[in-house]
């Protein structure tokens, strides 16, 4: 008998959520066929949920007139916190004395939408048997979900990448996993920095986040995305608080040790970052060269360098023509003292080749960087 392999594709954000358009326009154009339902397995905080409603509105927008101006609706239900007759319906005995179910509050009718159940490996039994019925019979107790609607399953993977557990969650049961077809959702930390940065434009946390792009995991063993705009929420009107209060809110949310980091890099405001180096700010290259000795600022834009090109080499996206062009007059105006603290930041033999190719190559620093990379063990 050949055996089934049982190993989840995985897929960026953008792909995941062309899947699930393609899946909703492939129900919409044959209705009576059943589309099988799309389970996405992924970390807490990473945007199951803002994907889904991302898609359904995209949907809206792409398919306007072929839904006759009708949205596409998401309609969210938290399985783990789903009351058992909110899904399953009111039991109620009819004039036969017969059990019947009344019709589920939370089962959709009518329209057209994405009907998003999170935190479904983590149902109770009960609720696992009608959303079983639900996948198969597109009914639960006899009530039938309406025709136009996709269910979306999202659940979290039981341990980190690392190994480590880190949810009470069950496994889904054969007849489940033969129902669904399971992605596992993969983050992108400049997508992801790019959706931020269009919803808190000058929040001082989104100038951190791109001088030190690794801060954010997608793996359930770091800061979530959520977890980080929490904390951008938390300190929207940071310019009518004092330093003081940002750091113990910025302590509560993201953790002591991260707080002080940002609050360094808070205090170092109005002089020159990593971002304004890397984009040709006039007035952040002054300040470098008026201020040669600034251990604290060129420490700080040196390592939002060196995060970004780990960043960038691992996820084979390279540097503008322009970024390249100021960044190399950046490494040219600082000290070889911190020419030396910059180039010991680059901890991987893979990630120096790369950054050689990409800056140095051509240049008077290149015999400066050969001497400083054969100094040094890296992995």
């Amino acid at each position: 008998m050949a055996k089934t392999n049982n190993t989840a594709i995985k897929l960026p954000i953008d792909q995941l959520k062309e899947l699930i358009m393609v899946k909703f326009k492939q129900m919409i154009a044959n209705p009576e066929i059943k589309v099988r339902p799309i389970y996405i397995e992924g970390h807490a905080g990473i945007g199951k949920t803002q994907i889904v409603q991302q898609a359904a509105k995209e949907l809206t927008e792409e398919l306007k007139v072929q839904l006759g101006g009708k949205p596409v609706e998401c309609r969210t239900v938290n399985l783990q916190f789903c009351e058992r007759p909110d899904f399953m319906g009111l039991a109620f005995v009819n004039p036969k004395n017969e059990t019947q179910f009344a019709s589920p509050m939370l089962l959709p009718k009518e329209g057209f939408g994405l009907y998003f159940l999170d935190e479904a490996n983590r149902v109770e039994s009960e609720i696992r048997s009608g959303l079983l019925t639900l996948l198969e019979d597109r009914n639960v107790n006899g009530h039938n979900m309406g025709k136009y609607w996709l269910p979306i399953l999202a659940g979290n993977p039981s341990e980190t990448e690392a190994g480590e557990g880190t949810y009470e969650v069950g496994e889904f049961d054969s007849a489940l996993k033969d129902r669904v077809a399971k992605v596992v959702m993969v983050g992108d930390i400049m997508k992801t920095l790019a959706h931020l940065e269009q919803k808190y434009p000058s929040h001082f946390l989104i100038n951190y986040l791109k001088s030190n792009v690794d801060f954010i995991s997608f793996k359930g063993n770091g800061i979530s995305p959520r977890t980080f705009e929490y904390a951008i929420r938390a300190t929207l009107n940071y310019d009518k608080m004092a330093p003081d209060l940002i750091q113990r809110i910025l302590g509560s949310e993201l953790g002591v040790e991260a707080s002080h980091n940002i609050m360094q890099m808070f205090n170092l405001r109005g002089t020159a970052s990593y971002q304004q180096i890397r984009t040709g700010n006039v007035d952040a290259f002054k300040f470098i060269k008026e201020n040669a000795n600034r251990h604290d600022v060129i420490t700080a834009i040196n390592r939002g360098f060196t995060a970004d090109v780990f960043s960038r080499h691992q996820n084979k996206q390279n540097f503008t023509v322009d970024e390249i062009k100021f960044l190399r007059i950046y490494m040219k105006m600082i000290k070889d003292e911190f020419k030396v603290s910059l180039f010991n930041g680059i901890n991987s033999k893979d990630t120096e080749i790369w950054f050689t190719e990409t800056f140095i190559k051509g240049t008077e620093l290149y015999d400066f960087v050969l001497r400083v990379f054969s100094t040094k063990k890296v992995a």
